[in-house]
């Protein structure tokens, strides 16, 4: 039998609550470790914190529903669900220019600029407004938390040595057939 359009609705979003909306959450937390590492070359850093302005931004949109066009608001899986920006208002502004525009009205001076400060806060932000949502979803076998949960906190006997390149993103990372166990040296 034929899926409804209402059926393939659903279905859609709950690939994509499972899948995107994780992926986007764990983007943002390892952009935001990293920001907070030691001895980044700039560049680098320059690169996470474009990532993390990114991710940051396309989830506050998110919960504070005021996605536009064809994407998922936070009230399409939790009714009468919105975040509140409200002091961060202006933090959130500073990306525009910083992040999103390569425009005449780019910010030269580092008051200016949206930087770690910002970052943290928006940050703490975004952890307990996803926190409170996920706590509100009507189903909740449909939120996959080890999709948003970096893997260097999961708990592994022992790590993928040698990844293949990624060649597109994913909540999900690489699969290779080939494990190293540090503690042996030896592989499987």
């Amino acid at each position: 039998m034929e899926k409804t359009k209402s059926e393939r609705e659903e279905e859609h979003k709950a690939n994509w609550l499972q899948e995107h909306l994780p992926c986007e959450l764990k983007t943002l937390r390892h952009a935001y470790r990293r920001l907070k590492q030691k001895g980044l070359d700039y560049l680098d850093w320059n690169a996470f914190l474009a990532a993390f302005g990114v991710s940051a931004g396309n989830l506050a949109a998110f919960l504070t529903n005021s996605e536009r066009g064809n994407s998922f608001k936070a009230t399409d899986f939790v009714q009468n669900f919105r975040s509140r920006k409200d002091a961060l208002a202006s933090t959130f502004e500073k990306l525009k220019p910083t992040m999103f525009h390569l425009g005449k009205s780019r910010p030269s001076e580092a008051d200016n600029k949206f930087n770690l400060t910002d970052a943290d806060a928006v940050y703490e932000w975004i952890e307990q407004e996803m926190s409170k949502f996920i706590a509100q979803l009507p189903a909740k076998g449909l939120w996959r938390k080890d999709r948003a949960t970096l893997e260097s906190e999961i708990q592994t006997l022992g790590y993928v040595k040698n990844l293949p390149v990624q060649t597109a993103s994913s909540a999900d990372p690489v699969v290779v057939s080939r494990f190293y166990d540090p503690s042996t040296g030896l592989e499987d």
